[in-house]
C-alpha cells in the first residue's frame, strides 16, 4: 500500500515501512511543504490550527505537526480531538491562515492522514494542493527559525471550538430549534469511540434533545466497527432501531464530515439519500431557478428531485474541493456527496455531518412527518458499490481505454474515471483518491437492472485485469 496523496489530503498506515505507509518522514515533510507554502503566502505572524480525530496515532502525530510549524516560526492553535467541520469553521473566526485536520476519515484505525485547509476553512482547492505538493521538493531545506522567532503554541479547549460551531448552525435561519424542542425527539447515535463522542451529544442537547441512546461513546479512537459508516458496519444500532423506541439514528465517521441515518423502524435511510433528503427541506424553502450540486457519483435522486423545484443541478468531479468549485461558480444553495457528506453554504464551504443534524431534525418537526415517509416521497434508485484492490502493475488507463471500447454506442463522460450512461441508469468506474482501489458505482431504477449492468461490467473488467 503506498502513501495517498490527492486533492483530498495526505494519508496512509501507520507503521509501515517508508514509501509503503504514512511514516514520520511522510508527516514531517508534509507538514514543511504546507509550512512553507504558508510562508510564502503571508510571510509573517502566521497561525496555523491543528485538531485531530479520535484515533490513537492522532496525538502523537499532532504533536509531530504542532512542534514542526513552530520550528518554522508558525503559530500553532491546537484544538485537540474534534471534527473537520468545526476546525474549518474556526479557521475564519480566529483569523488563522490555515490548518492540519489529523485524520484519514473512513479509512480503518490502522491509517491515519493530514487534511489541508486555506485561510477561508476549506479544503485547498486543486491549484492550491499542486502548489503544496511542489513544495515537498525543498522540504529538505527546511531549517528552524532563530531562537527568538520560533512560532507560538497556544491550547484552545476542544468544546469551547466545537461550542462556537453549534452555535452558528443554531443561527442558521432553517434551523428551527424551538420546533426541535417542542417535538421532543428520541435519538439513537453511534460515534464510533471518535471525535463525533463530544460533537454530537454537545449539538443534541444544545438543540433541546434529551432523550438520546448513545453508542461507543468515548473519544478514544477504539473503533466499535469499520470506521465507514456503511450498512454492513451499523448493526447494533440498527438493532436498537428495530425496538422502535426512537425517532431517528445517526451515525457519523471519525471525523464527523460524513452523516447516515437509521429510520424510526430500522431500515437504513441510505447515505446517497442523506443529502437528497436534507436539499427537499431548503428546495422547499427556496426560490425557484436556484441549483443544487452533486459528484458525479452520487445519486441521480437530487437532480430528479431539483428538477420537481424548477431547480437546476450540476455534477463535479470526486472530492469535496471539486465540489466547492462548482458550487460557487453556480451558486448553490445545497451541496455534497453521496457518502453522506454535506455542505451548506449559508453555514460553511466544508462538509459537515452537525448542520446535516440540525437541518434533518428541523425538517422532521417542521413537517410532522417520520423520516421514513420523507424517504418514501424522494426520486427511488437502488445503487451498488464495489471496491476491487489494484496493484501498481494494472494500468488503470487501459481498463478506461477497453471500457470505452466496450461501450462506445452509449454517452460516456471522462471528468472523473468513466462514466457510462444507460436509460436512466448509469456506472462510474475511477481510481479512488484516498485508497488503492479501482471503485466501481452502478445506478438504475431497480435492483435487477443495477445487478445486471454490474455484472457485465465486471465481466469485461476480469478479462482487462
Amino acid at each position: 500500500m503506498n502513501l495517498i496523496k490527492s486533492i483530498s489530503g495526505i494519508r496512509g498506515i501507520v507503521g509501515e515501512v517508508q514509501g509503503e505507509g504514512f511514516t514520520p518522514w511522510d508527516i514531517i515533510s508534509s507538514t514543511v511543504a504546507f509550512g512553507q507554502w504558508l510562508k510564502k503566502k503571508y510571510n509573517t505572524h502566521i497561525y496555523c490550527i491543528i485538531g485531530r480525530d479520535g484515533r490513537a496515532s492522532g496525538s502523537i502525530i499532532s504533536k509531530t505537526v504542532g512542534s514542526t510549524l513552530q520550528s518554522m516560526g508558525i503559530h500553532t492553535v491546537d484544538i485537540g480531538c474534534n471534527t473537520t467541520p468545526s476546525l474549518a469553521n474556526y479557521i475564519p473566526k480566529i483569523g488563522a491562515q490555515g490548518g492540519i485536520m489529523i485524520t484519514a476519515s473512513h479509512n480503518p484505525i490502522e491509517w491515519n492522514g493530514l487534511k489541508l485547509f486555506n485561510a477561508l476553512g476549506e479544503s485547498l482547492s486543486r491549484v492550491q494542493a499542486e502548489e503544496v505538493y511542489q513544495e515537498e521538493r525543498y522540504s529538505l531545506q527546511a531549517r528552524f527559525e532563530p531562537h527568538n522567532q520560533l512560532g507560538k503554541y497556544i491550547r484552545h479547549q476542544s468544546e469551547k471550538v466545537i461550542q462556537y460551531h453549534i452555535n452558528k448552525i443554531k443561527a442558521l435561519s432553517l434551523v428551527q430549534v424551538e420546533a426541535i424542542k417542542k417535538h421532543n425527539f428520541s435519538i439513537a447515535i453511534d460515534t464510533i469511540n471518535s471525535s463525533g463522542s463530544i460533537a454530537i451529544p454537545l449539538l443534541l442537547y444544545s438543540l433541546g434533545v434529551k432523550n438520546i441512546q448513545h453508542i461507543n461513546n468515548t473519544c478514544d479512537g477504539q473503533f466499535a466497527h469499520n470506521p465507514e459508516p456503511l450498512i454492513p458496519h451499523l448493526g447494533s444500532l440498527i438493532n436498537i432501531m428495530q425496538t422502535g423506541k426512537y425517532d431517528i439514528g445517526f451515525v457519523v465517521d471519525p471525523d464527523v464530515d460524513r452523516l447516515v441515518m437509521i429510520t424510526e423502524n430500522g431500515y437504513p435511510f441510505g447515505e446517497e439519500y442523506t443529502l437528497v433528503a436534507i436539499a427537499d427541506y431548503i428546495l422547499q424553502h427556496s426560490p425557484y431557478g436556484c441549483c443544487t450540486v452533486s459528484n458525479i457519483s452520487s445519486t441521480k435522486s437530487l437532480q430528479k428531485l431539483s428538477n420537481q423545484y424548477k431547480s437546476k443541478h450540476f455534477s463535479s468531479p470526486i472530492g469535496e474541493s471539486h465540489v466547492i468549485e462548482k458550487m460557487k461558480e453556480r451558486g448553490a444553495i445545497i451541496g455534497g456527496e453521496g457518502n453522506g457528506g454535506i455542505i451548506y453554504p449559508k453555514l460553511h464551504y466544508s462538509r459537515d455531518a452537525l448542520v446535516g443534524i440540525a437541518l434533518i431534525l428541523s425538517y422532521l418537526a417542521t413537517s410532522k412527518k417520520k423520516i421514513s415517509a420523507i424517504k418514501q416521497a424522494l426520486p427511488q434508485y437502488y445503487m451498488i458499490k464495489l471496491a476491487i484492490e489494484i496493484t501498481a502493475t494494472q494500468s488503470v488507463e487501459k481498463i478506461f481505454e477497453k471500457l470505452q471500447s466496450k461501450y462506445q454506442q452509449y454517452p460516456i463522460e471522462k471528468t472523473d474515471g468513466i462514466k457510462i450512461f444507460f436509460e436512466d441508469a448509469w456506472i462510474n468506474i475511477r481510481k479512488s483518491n484516498t485508497e488503492s482501489k479501482l471503485r466501481i458505482i452502478v445506478e438504475a431504477p431497480t435492483e435487477a437492472e443495477a445487478k445486471a449492468i454490474l455484472s457485465s461490467v465486471k465481466e469485461k473488467i476480469g478479462i482487462i485485469i
